[in-house]
């Protein structure tokens, strides 16, 4: 009775030591997922700023125009 006790308490114990390898497995691709994920959210902040500025670019460019096609109709 005392070997089988023992024998099930180490098996037990592989047990837990596999389940928390596991974990902690899991735990790191984990991890890389939410790094990827903060990575690809910079990506596309960047982005945006980056289309916010050619638009703004754009309209600048399109109010220059205006202004001077303006000025040049009034001489």
């Amino acid at each position: 009775m005392r070997d089988e006790t023992e024998t099930r308490i180490r098996d037990l114990e592989e047990q837990l030591s596999t389940t928390a390898d596991d974990a902690q497995l899991a735990n790191i691709d984990l991890q890389n997922m939410l790094q990827k994920q903060q990575q690809t959210l910079q990506m596309f902040s960047q982005m945006s700023k980056m289309s916010k500025m050619m638009s703004d670019t754009a309209m600048a460019v399109l109010a220059t125009s205006a202004s001077s096609e303006h000025a040049g109709a009034l001489h």
